[in-house]
């Protein structure tokens, strides 16, 4: 199961993410160096002043985009979970 699946199985709604095999640790890896570029560089638009704006909107929709795409990956690369109770 380890080979065929990047991702442990889900036991809960907000339980995403945990590694089985080393394309999940290389996939989180990658994930957490590219969360961290860009807010490192939210932080050094804010503290110039968040000037100018439209960067700020860029870098905040960037940031969206990389946490929905490791979601996605993450529930694509997982195997199906059958009690899972969405409260």
């Amino acid at each position: 199961m380890s080979s065929r699946y990047w991702f442990k199985q889900r036991k809960g709604i907000s339980e995403f993410g945990r590694p089985a095999n080393w394309k999940g640790w290389v996939a989180l890896a990658v994930f957490i160096f590219v969360f961290a570029v860009v807010v490192q560089l939210i932080a050094r638009w804010f503290t110039i002043g968040m000037v100018p704006a439209a960067q700020g909107v860029w870098l905040f929709a960037l940031l969206f985009i990389v946490i929905g795409a490791f979601l996605s990956l993450s529930n694509r690369m997982s195997p199906p979970s059958e009690n899972i109770k969405e409260d």
